[in-house]
């Protein structure tokens, strides 16, 4: 298969067909939000689209490989083999727990919704280097669910059919959710949206799209989701640390003007308006508050509880339920065993597989950081920065670390990473030169 010559650009050398692959890795980054639309039920599970496609992407990916000979994509074995460390010690585990059928049932529900697709993009980015079209899939899925979360929106005050029904509100307002499971979850992806645009930006060498980044932060603000108020900042902090924020603020300027003028006359159009939002802010840090402080508050102490009896090992997934009736805690809540979760990242991983699994969930990060948030890894960095942002308030207020989104993020950070550093390699051994077939690598003889 022909290839392209070498490049100076962050762009990667890419075959000229399009693999069948591709087809399926696009769908499913398209609709990695998707928890309620394309979705089908299986027992307690919640069977998603994107899971399916990035289950064959990856199959096909992995058989482009072998039928094109391409070279095997070399990378740091430090992700995969945590991964799979992670793996293995929730199925040991799973053999001890109080319910290894329902153990084994969430273990291979984890493996299926992060590693999986963690593998599928990142091998089919290695292979094919189509990462700015995987960075464009991410992005349209975002602005399709960002374009109905605002007709949600709308339909909520208006009385119109809404098609997935969601009537949360905060602080009296309503709430977008869109096609993910709640508000909150819908912020998140706005958050890896917004990095996925800057990462294109700085692949392309071309400045990021003021207005597609304006509207997907007006979809954050519209979902009224308490966790944008630490996110938002921590993603301009993990963005921009240490760059040139001054230049990027006056270029950024008029565009701000225009959203502070926006926002003036939404508030005079709808009075009370900041009121609320204002009174939503100042719930936060209370205990008390009974929609979601006060009932995440109960299920950690239930979780502590549990995690005193089985420290070293935990009870093993999807037996939190179970081990809580079993010490004669009263539920909190009627919940299917695979939904009883910790509502917190380090919680859950104590649970499901006590200190040792929280050892490796926690170098998995550590490694994720280490080898990607660097600066001379711009692409890589930006993708970072939104994972970073989401990872660090979902970890405490949800147990989201097997959450779809968060891997593909990973994965096309990990790609971006190898993508550059090769680039640097060719660039050394000569610019200009064109590539030899047995150097790329994305062609050549397996041996």
């Amino acid at each position: 298969m022909a290839v392209n010559g070498s490049t100076t650009s962050s762009r990667a050398t890419k075959p000229s067909a399009i693999p069948l692959s591709a087809v399926f890795i696009w769908i499913g980054l398209a609709t990695v939000s998707w928890d309620r639309l394309g979705n089908l039920t299986v027992g307690t599970y919640n069977l998603r689209l994107p899971l399916v496609t990035f289950a064959i992407g990856f199959i096909l990916s992995v058989c482009d490989y072998y039928i094109l000979n391409r070279t095997a994509p070399k990378t740091k074995p430090a992700m995969p083999l945590l991964m799979t460390f992670v793996a293995l010690t929730m199925a040991i585990v799973a053999l001890t727990g109080i319910n290894w059928i329902a153990s084994f049932q969430n273990t291979a529900a984890y493996v299926l919704s992060s590693f999986i697709p963690f593998l599928a993009v990142y091998l089919f980015v290695r292979v094919s280097g189509r990462l700015e079209e995987c960075l464009t899939a991410f992005i349209i899925g975002a602005v399709v669910a960002a374009l109905y979360g605002v007709y949600q929106l709308v339909a909520f005050y208006t009385g119109l059919p809404q098609g997935i029904p969601y009537e949360s509100v905060g602080g009296g307002l309503g709430r977008i959710s869109a096609f993910n499971y709640e508000s909150g979850y819908f912020g998140y992806f706005i958050i890896l949206a917004i990095a996925a645009v800057y990462a294109r930006a700085r692949l392309t060498a071309r400045e990021p799209s003021k207005l597609l980044l304006l509207f997907l932060a007006g979809a954050l603000v519209l979902a009224n989701t308490r966790a944008s108020i630490f996110t938002i900042p921590l993603l301009v902090v993990f963005m921009f640390a240490g760059g040139r924020v001054s230049a990027r603020v006056v270029r950024w300027l008029p565009a701000l003007l225009a959203l502070s003028v926006l926002g003036l006359l939404i508030s005079a159009m709808i009075p009370g308006l900041y009121d609320q939002m204002f009174l939503r802010m100042s719930t936060v840090f209370d205990p008390t508050e009974p929609t979601s402080n006060a009932p995440r508050l109960a299920r950690l102490a239930e979780a502590a509880r549990v995690i005193q009896g089985s420290p070293w090992v935990g009870v093993g997934p999807g037996n939190f339920a179970e081990a809580a009736g079993a010490i004669g805690i009263q539920s909190s809540g009627e919940f299917a065993d695979n939904k009883y979760i910790a509502n917190n990242i380090w919680y859950q991983a104590m649970l499901d597989g006590g200190a040792f699994l929280l050892a490796l969930e926690s170098a998995l990060v550590v490694s994720a950081v280490h080898q990607l948030y660097r600066k001379s890894l711009p692409t890589a960095r930006a993708l970072m920065a939104g994972w970073l942002s989401v990872f660090t308030v979902s970890s405490l207020i949800t147990s989201y670390y097997f959450d779809t989104k968060l891997w593909v993020i990973l994965a096309m950070a990990l790609a971006a990473a190898r993508q550059a550093q090769q680039e640097k390699i060719h660039n050394a051994d000569g610019a200009g030169r064109s590539e030899s077939p047995s150097s790329s690598p994305y062609q050549g003889s397996r041996p």
